[in-house]
């Protein structure tokens, strides 16, 4: 959280996890060495990075692979000169900074209009192909509901 760099454009981002930028002097942060921790290779978040920011570069090879988004906020917790990625409501559960890219914060807001940079959907399939029934139609008629909308967007954005 006492990190000055509080925000980065998608080309930094890329530029820190490939390696290229490895002090956060360069960002207009402290002399220090950035610690980058990642997902492990296949995990989710680290297939996002890979296909919204690193385009057809790698990921540092000196990164620190953690095997759990909350292993990986935990790691940058513990760490000043960290910086790793997670999905907006790992970021909120731990000490640390939430950094805006490209001028915008991850906010409910931010990601339900898709005005955040990185703002990717989340879509729910059901194998059947007629109606959901019992607890699964339950769940997705309270997600779409005043009160399912309400404790969604509180820390997520919102269900269309």
């Amino acid at each position: 959280p006492d990190n000055p760099v509080a925000d980065l454009s998608l080309g930094e981002v890329q530029a820190i996890f490939n390696g290229r930028v490895t002090n956060w002097s360069s960002l207009g942060g402290q002399d220090r060495a950035i610690t980058l921790v990642s997902r492990e290779p296949g995990a989710e978040t680290r297939i996002l990075l890979r296909q919204r920011v690193m385009a057809e570069q790698r990921i540092d090879i000196n990164a620190l692979l953690r095997p759990g988004d909350g292993s990986l906020v935990e790691a940058v917790a513990d760490d000043p000169a960290a910086v790793g990625y997670t999905m907006m409501g790992n970021a909120t559960q731990a000490n640390v900074k939430t950094v805006s890219l490209n001028g915008r914060l991850p906010t409910p807001n931010s990601t339900g209009t898709q005005t955040y940079p990185l703002t990717v959907p989340l879509y729910f399939v059901h194998h059947d192909e007629t109606q959901p029934q019992g607890e699964l139609r339950a769940l997705l008629a309270w997600m779409q509901s005043a009160a399912g909308q309400q404790a969604i967007s509180q820390r997520y954005g919102r269900v269309r």
